[in-house]
């Protein structure tokens, strides 16, 4: 579930009113609602202090220590929310302590307290503190219970809560909303599907595509015949090149009849991966079409891009919390004057200004070459990646695809990672060819720079091949 906004009453009052109020006020209910109208004024420190004097006039006013607990935790002061939440548990009414666990669940999961954080969505999901909570909010707990479990490798819980995606609306209404398929049975897993057609259709993103369409070839070994629902129409001709599967663009389009469906990202559940022995991880799964491939081969060719140069691919935006400027890379960049390097941009929608600038500023930068205005097809994308001896990336579409494709990729991730990346781990059970570089800190994008530039220097050096590097987990590739 989102974090639970703090209770606010609406003001038109000035910052300076608010705050004489504040120094005036004595009164534990009126500071309270001062500091939610100073915090949604970005007036963070005197919301604090509001916050402080109202707690001090009432020490167990639950309302005043959770909305003191939403402020500093948007103001990424964790482990102060964390305490604020606690304080807040110990005096709540029971109709407000499951927002509270939900924030401290939150809070604690940003600082990788995930045994704790556990506890709390646990206590949710389990008791009659959850009657305060719609049905959405319900199923929205469960999933975020879900994903702490997959971080932790408990992948039974994980995936069998991970369903619960599909009854939040906000996280996708596609998935409640298919009145096409209401009339066709949704495939559980112990169905034979020998000589039956089964339609997996998409339901979020690119990366969830590339992730899991591992899966197909499953079904197509249990003599199904697979039509797979390609998620936007610019992965049509990549996925089109996934052996014994029918590809098509829009399952309301077509006028064939299944037998079962499934979402593509409940296929882990229903085949039962519930150990990392059981991922199905040989690569590569996607393999971009030739056309493309020679296109794209004879293209660098012609624009002086010989293969004996070591090319290296970089994105650098994503998620908002994800993200790096062009200028935090410089330190690697700076290898370019040792090895023979070219860099490419795979990040679409950048503007050639940015490369332009950014070499005017750096007298020693190295040029970046950038194709992505000629990167409208998945296609395309995959046959540049397969002519690049790196991937260096932050977490997005572009470093799955590579990692299905079985490209050395190396992936750049914050502190508090995504729960496919699991926890504390350098390399990945889904994709045996990357490697995970992990803040130490949050928002430390430096001592990753510097530990890839690191890596990427010992490996030319000894003049190996780019590979992972990584040591294996010790159940890594076991069967």
């Amino acid at each position: 579930m989102k974090e639970a906004p703090k209770q606010t009453s609406a003001s038109a009052s000035t910052a300076a009113d608010l705050i004489q109020a504040v120094i005036q006020s004595s009164n534990a209910q009126i500071l309270n609602n001062l500091g939610n109208d100073l915090s949604d004024l970005a007036c963070h420190e005197w919301a604090l202090t509001a916050y402080d004097k109202a707690i001090a006039a009432y020490p167990h006013y639950s309302l005043a220590h959770f909305n003191r607990g939403c402020l500093l935790q948007s103001l990424g002061e964790f482990a102060l929310a964390i305490e604020a939440y606690r304080c807040a548990l110990q005096s709540a009414p029971l109709n407000h302590s499951a927002y509270i666990h939900n924030n401290l669940a939150i809070a604690l999961t940003a600082l990788k307290r995930y045994e704790e954080a556990i506890q709390s969505y646990t206590i949710i999901a389990e008791s009659s503190e959850s009657d305060s909570l719609s049905q959405s909010d319900k199923e929205l707990v469960v999933f975020d219970l879900a994903k702490t479990n997959l971080r932790l490798g408990r992948y039974e819980a994980g995936w069998q809560g991970y369903e619960a995606r599909r009854f939040a609306q906000r996280i996708n209404p596609r998935v409640i909303h298919i009145p096409e398929l209401s009339a066709v049975t949704e495939w559980s897993g112990a169905e034979s599907l020998t000589g039956k057609k089964i339609l997996i259709w998409t339901e979020q993103g690119f990366g969830d595509t590339f992730q899991f369409c591992r899966y197909l070839a499953l079904l197509v070994a249990q003599n199904a015949h697979v039509i797979f629902e390609a998620s936007h129409p610019s992965t049509l001709d990549l996925l089109q090149c996934i052996p014994d599967v029918e590809v098509i663009a829009d399952y309301q389009n077509q006028q064939t009849s299944f037998d079962f469906h499934c979402p593509l990202v409940s296929l882990p559940l229903k085949l039962k991966t519930f150990s990392e022995q059981r991922i199905p991880n040989a690569i590569p799964y996607i393999v971009p079409p030739q056309v493309a491939t020679e296109k794209w081969r004879a293209l660098l060719a012609k624009n002086n891009h010989p293969p004996s140069v070591r090319r290296i691919g970089f994105v650098w935006k994503g998620h908002i919390q994800q993200s790096l400027e062009l200028n935090d890379l410089a330190p690697f960049f700076d290898l370019n004057s040792t090895f023979n390097l070219q860099f490419f941009s795979l990040q679409k929608g950048a503007e050639s200004s940015i490369f332009t600038a950014w070499q005017a500023a750096h007298a020693k930068a190295p040029q970046f070459f950038d194709y992505t205005s000629h990167l409208d097809q998945w296609a395309d994308t995959a046959s540049l990646i397969a002519q690049l001896d790196l991937v260096i990336s932050v977490d997005t579409a572009i470093a799955h695809l590579a990692g299905a494709m079985g490209k050395p990729v190396w992936i750049l991730l914050p502190y508090h990672a995504c729960w496919r990346w699991l926890h504390e781990r350098n390399d990945s059970p889904w994709y045996p060819t990357m490697r995970l570089f992990r803040q130490p800190s949050p928002s430390d994008w430096s001592s990753v720079i510097e530990e890839i530039k690191t890596a990427f220097q010992t490996t030319l050096t000894e003049n190996q091949p780019i590979k992972t590097d990584a040591p294996p987990h010790p159940s890594h590739f076991m069967r």
